[in-house]
C-alpha cells in the first residue's frame, strides 16, 4: 500500500499532464480530499465529545459559531489552516495531532471499504 501523506509523485504526474506551464491549468483535486475533510470532522466530534464539550461550548473557545463547528464535524466544509489551529487549541491537542488522527482514520476507513488492496 502507497504511503498516504506521500502524494508527490501524483502532483508532478498531474501537473506534467496539465501542462505545468500553463498558468491558467488547474489541478481537480482527488476524491480524498473528501474522505480527509470528514474524517477531520469526525476527529473534532470524537476530541470534543471525549473533553465533555457541546458544539456551543467549542465554537466559543475557538471564536466560531456552532453551527460552524457543527458543519465542520460534518465534513461539509474546507477549513483553513487557521480554522484548523483555532479548533485544534480550544480542544487542547497540537494541530498535527488532530491531523495524524484523522489521516488514520482515513486510512483505516479506505482500507475497510477496498479489502482487496
Amino acid at each position: 500500500m502507497p504511503d498516504p501523506l506521500c502524494r508527490a509523485r501524483d502532483l508532478d504526474a498531474a501537473r506534467t499532464r496539465v501542462g505545468a506551464d500553463d498558468p491558467e491549468a488547474r489541478l481537480t483535486p482527488p476524491d480524498e480530499f473528501d474522505c480527509f475533510r470528514r474524517a477531520v470532522g469526525t476527529t473534532m466530534r470524537q476530541l470534543r465529545a471525549v473533553s465533555g464539550r457541546s458544539q456551543e461550548t467549542l465554537g466559543r473557545d475557538a471564536d466560531t459559531h456552532r453551527n460552524y463547528v457543527g458543519a465542520l464535524e460534518r465534513g461539509e466544509l474546507n477549513p483553513t489552516l487557521r480554522t484548523l489551529c483555532h479548533h485544534a487549541y480550544a480542544l487542547e491537542v497540537p494541530l498535527s495531532d488532530l491531523l495524524f488522527l484523522a489521516e488514520r482514520l482515513r486510512v483505516r476507513r479506505s482500507s475497510r471499504e477496498n479489502p482487496a488492496e
